[in-house]
């Protein structure tokens, strides 16, 4: 079982676009791994024109068919096809996190999962992301509220080593990269301010792999309105010893109690390697 999170570079892109910042090849062929070309010219396929070693825009075969459901899901946080809250049509992939005052202090997560393994020394990952708009708590709460991390890059040999886009429960957002369970004291983190929320953003994500101190870090673009802006949590150590397969994890994971329901979609997942 992994409780994973997840990483990210956005930028506001309109509906059915396949832009990715110039970090995805265009192509004529079947994306490897993806998606089949769809026939419907109302829908054109967004895996059907690209060239990565992975692509899922969740629109042709089964749902999820391309991706491996996390063991023993949390049942407060389901995950499901939408069809209503699309970035390329028909379909995109609908998280809902359902209110649960009553929290111990367990990371509880609902994730579907891609086992990658980069070449070389950096995983780059864009995906459209619709994240909820979550409210600050009102004055005077005891229990911190509405913590959550939304999608993770974790190393396939150590979950606990990972790169996250998390929620606090102050209502800040942060990219932070965790490194392993014995880690003491605040991990390397950047903060993200103006992240956009509430709407289709889009997400790139880049992680240096690296089981050196200072030779790894993990890279955020997103647009907070006035255009793209870069944070970065600087030179870290992004794995543990060993190779550097990683695990890509696209869900939620509860941080904290949960005030109200929330909703969270993505769509157009795509992950490209840098030797």
């Amino acid at each position: 079982m992994r409780a994973l999170f997840f990483f990210l570079c956005l930028a506001i892109v309109p509906a059915c676009s396949n832009d990715t910042f110039g970090s995805v090849d265009s192509g004529a062929g079947d994306a490897a791994g993806g998606d089949a070309v769809t026939g419907d010219a109302s829908c054109p396929s967004f895996c059907g024109s690209m060239t990565a070693p992975f692509c899922s825009d969740f629109d042709e075969g089964t749902f999820g068919a391309d991706w491996n459901p996390v063991a023993a899901p949390s049942p407060q946080i389901t995950i499901s096809p939408s069809t209503d809250v699309v970035e390329s049509c028909p379909t995109a992939m609908h998280v809902a996190i359902a209110q649960d005052l009553s929290y111990a202090g367990e990371a509880s997560f609902s994730f579907f999962q891609k086992a990658l393994s980069p070449p070389g020394t950096m995983v780059t990952v864009t995906l459209d992301a619709h994240l909820p708009d979550i409210a600050l708590p009102d004055a005077g709460t005891q229990l911190p509220l509405d913590g959550f991390g939304f999608f993770a890059l974790s190393a396939a040999s150590d979950a606990s080593y990972y790169a996250a886009l998390e929620r606090s429960a102050d209502g800040a957002w942060f990219v932070r990269m965790h490194q392993g369970s014995s880690s003491t004291g605040n991990p390397p983190s950047a903060l993200l301010p103006g992240f956009p929320v509430g709407k289709w953003a889009h997400l790139v994500l880049s992680v240096v792999l690296s089981n050196q101190a200072t030779g790894g870090s993990v890279s955020i673009t997103y647009d907070p309105g006035a255009g793209p802006v870069t944070k970065t949590t600087g030179p870290t150590q992004t794995m543990p010893s060993g190779n550097n397969d990683v695990m890509l994890d696209l869900g939620a994971t509860r941080l904290s109690a949960t005030s109200r329901a929330y909703d969270a979609y993505f769509d157009n997942v795509v992950a490209t390697f840098t030797k």
